[in-house]
């Protein structure tokens, strides 16, 4: 077992590249998106709970679409409001596409302040 520090959340867990069938994100079902997602934004093993909040925000990422105009945003899923100030969710920057590089709350790239 390898350990290793995941790159999205930074906590540290054991990997098992070697024997992938063994290893704690073989249990993690990802659909074709979200594989193609994590290889073109990943260089790198993440860990399990990352892989499963991601399969998670991916999965209503297929229901809930894009916004293309700021009046598609759905509350709650793209955005919600905390101390007057909009603030928005990591389903929101999925669907993005990429990090601004912002430090935001919710960044799913691994770079929240």
């Amino acid at each position: 077992m390898q350990a290793k520090d995941c790159p999205r959340c930074h906590k540290p867990f054991g990997c098992l590249m070697a024997d992938i069938s063994q290893c704690q994100c073989a249990k993690v079902e990802f659909s074709p998106t979200l594989q193609a997602w994590l290889a073109k934004h990943y260089d790198n093993c993440l860990c399990s709970t990352c892989l499963e909040d991601l399969a998670e925000v991916d999965r209503i990422a297929q229901v809930i679409p894009f916004p293309e105009d700021s009046k598609d945003m759905v509350m709650k899923y793209h955005y919600y409001i905390d101390g007057g100030k909009y603030v928005f969710t990591e389903l929101y920057h999925y669907q993005k596409g990429y990090c601004c590089g912002n430090k935001c709350r919710h960044c799913v790239y691994g770079n929240q302040s």
